[in-house]
């Protein structure tokens, strides 16, 4: 419903009201339609520059980078990932903390991607605590599986299972996609310790 009314409203209008770009763009990342979403984003900052600046345009800005960086993560870019994370904390307002536990949950996948897992660690660690205070389920999902894979790879296979668990605790009967990370890790690491039924199960 968001993706048709935002369809219905004349360029006139969203340009008139930069932040509908934003929404727009984010909308169409949210469903999957990766390739609608940069033209938004770049009708977005055209129309940022003829609004006077301040802390909203700033902030606005900062969003257009946080969904750059997404996009990055989607072709699993980690330069591209850093780079326009750094720019979106740069411009986050600091009351934005959705955006900003987003754009730090993505810093740790770069890292991660590049082999640094201490910090890709770090990254999630500091997610997983911003997400969960916030209630940002998603990301605190997102970012359990990402340190479990961290603390796997580090053959901390207890540690693991705990934030693997935890993901799947907070992703609930529905397992949304976010956590097959957590899925296939738990399986991995039970078919490690000979539980082959459990393994089975999450494996499927």
């Amino acid at each position: 419903p968001v993706l048709h009314w935002l369809a219905s409203l004349p360029a006139a209008v969203l340009d008139a009201w930069p932040s509908l770009w934003v929404m727009y763009a984010s909308a169409l990342l949210f469903v999957g339609q990766i390739a609608a979403v940069a033209p938004k984003l770049l009708a977005a900052e055209a129309a940022l520059l003829q609004t006077a600046p301040d802390d909203t345009t700033r902030d606005l800005a900062g969003h257009i980078a946080s969904i750059r960086a997404t996009l990055a993560v989607t072709r699993l870019d980690a330069e591209a990932i850093l780079l326009e994370s750094r720019r979106a904390l740069d411009l986050l307002h600091p009351d934005n903390l959705p955006v900003r536990t987003a754009v730090t949950w993505m810093v740790g996948v770069a890292r991660r991607l590049l082999g640094d897992r201490a910090a890709a660690g770090e990254a999630f660690a500091q997610a997983i605590a911003a997400s969960e205070a916030i209630g940002h389920v998603i990301i605190a999902i997102a970012a359990n599986g990402g340190l479990g894979n961290i603390q796997e790879g580090a053959n901390q296979l207890h540690a693991a299972a705990r934030s693997y668990r935890r993901a799947l605790e907070l992703a609930g009967e529905l397992s949304p996609p976010v956590a097959s990370e957590a899925q296939l890790g738990l399986a991995r690491i039970l078919y490690e310790w000979n539980d082959l039924a459990a393994a089975e199960q999450h494996a499927q």
